[in-house]
Parts: C-alpha cells; structure tokens; sequence
C-alpha cells in the first residue's frame, strides 16, 4: 500500500509505510510524521505498536490511532506514560468494559492513570478488601478507591479495616462498616492503634465523632442517676447506688455533652467499665467574695463496674443527672 505524499525524495520510506510498526522503525524524527500520513490513509495502530514499536515521545499520536472497540482496560498499563491516559480514554469512548481494582494495580502504571483506572471500575460489584489488598497500589490510592467506592454504596467489615487497609485509612474504613450487623466484640480485634481511631457517622455531620465501640455498642440512655434494682429486695435495699465500686472523675468547665462524650471514652478506656453517669459538681461560693453566686466546677463522671439496669431522680442532682449503659 503506497500513501499519497509530497515530500523530498530523501525521505520517500514515509510514503511507503503501510503499518504503524513500520512509522517505529523510522528514526525518532520520522515517526510522527509517518504515522500522520498514514492517518489519513486508515491506519491504525495497536497497544502493542504504541507500547514497544513506537517512540515514547509520539505514545500519545500513537495511542490516539488505536481502534479501541476491542482494547481492555489492562492493556493500556503496559503503554508508556505519556500515552496511558489517551489510551484509558479511548477504552471508555469505546463502551468497553470497565475496569477492575486488579487492572488499576500494574507496577506500570503512572501515578495519575492509577486515579484515572480508579474512577474506571465499576464498584457496584467491588469490594472494600480490594483497595487495601493491592500491594501496588501506595496508601493514598486506597482512599480513592474506598471514596468512590462509597458513593457507589461500598461497605467495609471490620477485618477489612483490622487487616486490609493501611492503618492510616483506618477512619475511613470504620465509617464504611454496617455497624448494625457488627458485634461489639469485634472492635477488640483491631490494632492497637486504630482500635480507639475517630470516625465520622456522616457526611453531613462532622461535628458528630464517636469511636468504634460507640457504634457497634449503641449507649442506651437513661434519666436520673445510675441505680442497680434488684427485685423483691426490702424498699431501702431495692435501688443500690454502687458508689463503692465505682470509680470517679472529675470534668472542669464545658457542657453536658462535651462532658458525656469526655466520660463514655473514659469507659470505654476501662476494662470493667459497663455504665457510665454524668451529672453537674456542686456549686461552691468564692470563699473571698461570699456575695457572689455559687457557680459549678464543672462535671462529675462516674464509671460503673458493678451491674447498672435502672435509674433514680429522687434528689436534687440526679434529676439533671444522665446515665449511660453499654449495650451488647
């Protein structure tokens, strides 16, 4: 096949190039303009032609020749870097299927076609062990492909987060897990340092942080201070109040819910903890100035060891007081 062209005859092998392997066995210099006159004669070029025949510096020219109707995803990784990205494009023009999170994972990859394969896979099918099984693939590309991953209504499970993702996506991870169907028991298997990691419940609600077993626990709250009934007991002897086995902190200044959130991490910090009560210190006078008002210190934390199923507000702090049990 003879292509059409007005050039010197010095350089007449440009004319005569009837594939595009051929454009690669021209000198550097020729190439491009070989594979251009060829375009306007139908030739196309294939992955392996743009990976191996072809200068690096004309990929781009080469991969924008390509038919993609029959080119997966994986193939375009083996293409230099200033081509992988035409060729990801070409893929998806083309209809083809989309990529997997195994495609994305080649050594060979740029870092930028790594995003770009990423935002490829179809992840309703994906799942969240992939992103961080991809020993390929550094720590921050785990967070991409567990953000789109989300928007696509991923889940993550608590190994997931323990043993797949990278320690530093651990907060992301949790916040992917249906804690509904997640045993409480399962915080405890993971990391050390992770184990207590913050989490957002939502989007939206970034002031709302709370920790793995907050989530699985699910704190049911009570009015009034925290009391153990035991039934059938003399009326004295019916409400114990455990104060001898419970143990006692002291939370300056803040508010009830910054106090709360302050004195359920502190159970959770405490093997025996089962319940937790939160109620304002009492108020004291400024010995130097006795005109002022009383005002309070802040607020009394107590964490219950013993056994907490009921509440009181019979006195005068307890009818302010919260009481927190641990569910599961």
């Amino acid at each position: 096949m003879l292509f059409k062209c007005f050039i010197l005859a010095a350089t007449v092998t440009l004319c005569n190039a009837s594939t595009c392997a051929e454009c690669g066995s021209l000198p550097v210099g020729d190439q491009s303009s070989c594979m251009g006159n060829g375009r306007g004669a139908g030739m196309k070029c294939t992955i392996e032609d743009c990976a191996s025949k072809i200068d690096s510096s004309h990929a781009s020219q080469c991969f924008s020749m390509v038919d993609y109707s029959s080119v997966t995803c994986i193939e375009c990784g083996t293409a230099p870097d200033g081509g992988q990205s035409v060729c990801l494009n070409g893929v998806t023009n083309a209809g083809n299927n989309p990529c997997t999170i195994d495609d994305c994972t080649s050594e060979t990859w740029s870092t930028s076609s790594v995003f770009q394969c990423l935002r490829m896979v179809d992840y309703s099918s994906a799942a969240c062990a992939e992103c961080g099984s991809l020993p390929a693939l550094p720590a921050e590309f785990q967070s991409t492909c567990m953000g789109i991953g989300q928007d696509a209504g991923m889940k993550c499970t608590m190994d997931d987060c323990a043993s797949k993702i990278d320690s530093s996506h651990a907060d992301q991870c949790l916040g992917m897990v249906d804690f509904t169907s997640a045993p409480c028991a399962l915080c405890g298997s993971l990391p050390e340092n992770i184990e207590k990691v913050k989490i957002g419940k939502g989007k939206k609600n970034n002031n709302f942080k709370t920790t793995c077993l907050d989530q699985c626990a699910a704190w049911n709250p009570m009015s009034g201070c925290c009391r153990e009934r035991v039934p059938g007991a003399p009326k004295r002897k019916r409400y114990l109040n455990h104060h001898d086995s419970m143990i006692s902190k002291t939370i300056v200044g803040g508010t009830m819910a910054a106090a709360t959130a302050e004195c359920k991490e502190a159970c959770e910090n405490e093997e025996k903890c089962i319940a937790v009560e939160v109620h304002a210190s009492k108020k004291t006078r400024n010995s130097k100035n006795k005109k002022k008002k009383k005002s309070s210190k802040g607020f009394k934390c107590e964490l219950h060891t013993a056994k907490i199923n009921s509440s009181s507000r019979k006195s005068k702090s307890c009818k302010k007081a919260k009481c927190f049990t641990l569910g599961n």
